[in-house]
């Protein structure tokens, strides 16, 4: 919905596991809504993916078997009864694989190929450096190569900080000048309210588009009809005659906002003109010039069609008080198209 500067973010196994992964209205469905209005990037690892469908098949599998072995007289309902079956439970399973596999779609999942710096990790396993700690150490392997490969990811492409959310208190206490680790709970309560805001703009855009659009494109007739703007186009001394046949103006669904004060956010509109207009005029390409009548022979009336595009800026503000949107910048020479010749 908008292109504003956003939040690069990772989710930690922790956080699927603390959310009872995909249950209806939890944070993970809510980071998801984020990174669909484009709030947030996802980012996942290979690593962690696995990770999670291990976990939520193990979940599912365990919750399974409990009803099975400590609640038969469920089984005396026909509502309840294929929770007993075979069957069921192949369901469930296939569809943690295709949840799962939806959700990260949403984002980009970096490879294995980020994580070539064995050394390093064994470096901090032998040493007790974070993620690494006294006790089960070996356990950590798989969240000490997910942080490299967010590293290497950071410093290779994205040149970026990347949110770290997790409730692993290892995980947390990882030094890094790439990864910032912040409370998953607040951070999102945070971004829900930054895609309210955005909403209310984007509804306040909606509202406006066709009195922007339709001034443009009023102006924007205005000024295809001076001769001048084609004259430098035909070898002719004269002014075309000119018929505007479409003049068109777009406005692109995404916006930027550009910056915000306490009453109001400077949001960038990108735009699109497309105009063909009709040009009638004496065509001198063939013609001689009589020096001393000073006058041209051979000339001859002919038509061209001229067609052009451009796209343009503007930039509208919007008052948070009154959810009001008002334009602050444009010129209608932006939108003014590039003419070409029909046969370039």
């Amino acid at each position: 919905m908008n292109n504003m500067e956003r939040d690069i973010v990772f989710i930690d196994t922790s956080i699927y596991k603390a959310e009872n992964y995909f249950a209806p209205n939890n944070r993970i469905l809510a980071l998801k809504k984020l990174a669909e209005k484009k709030v947030i990037s996802l980012v996942f690892t290979e690593i962690t993916n696995r990770e999670v469908l291990k976990h939520y098949k193990g979940d599912v599998t365990s919750a399974l078997n409990n009803i099975k072995n400590n609640h038969e007289v469920l089984a005396c309902f026909d509502d309840t009864r294929p929770l007993f079956f075979k069957e069921t439970k192949k369901k469930y399973l296939r569809k943690c694989e295709h949840t799962l596999s939806a959700f990260w779609s949403q984002g980009y999942t970096i490879g294995y190929e980020f994580c070539k710096d064995v050394k390093s990790v064994f470096n901090k396993y032998f040493d007790l450096e974070r993620p690494f700690s006294e006790g089960k150490k070996k356990d950590e392997f798989p969240d000490a190569f997910v942080l490299q490969m967010l590293e290497q990811y950071s410093n290779r492409f994205c040149h970026k900080k990347i949110i770290v959310l997790s409730n692993d208190k290892d995980m947390r206490d990882y030094k890094s000048n790439c990864l910032v680790h912040v409370d998953y709970k607040a951070y999102i309560t945070t971004k829900l309210a930054v895609a309210t805001t955005i909403d209310k703009i984007k509804t306040a855009i909606d509202n406006e588009k066709d009195n922007i659009l339709s001034d443009i494109e009023a102006k924007l007739e205005e000024k295809l009809e001076d001769g001048w703007n084609y004259s430098s186009m035909f070898n002719t001394e004269d002014l075309p005659e000119i018929e505007i046949l479409a003049c068109e103006i777009d406005m692109d669904e995404e916006f930027s906002i550009i910056s915000k004060n306490d009453n109001s956010y400077l949001v960038e509109l990108r735009l699109h003109s497309y105009c063909e207009v009709k040009c009638t005029y004496f065509n001198l390409d063939y013609a001689t010039y009589d020096r001393e009548d000073k006058i041209w022979y051979g000339g001859e009336w002919d038509t061209e069609t001229l067609k052009g595009d451009e796209n343009f800026n503007m930039l509208v503000s919007y008052d948070i008080k009154n959810g009001d949107l008002k334009v602050e910048s444009f010129e209608i020479s932006d939108a003014m198209p590039i003419f070409r010749h029909p046969w370039e």
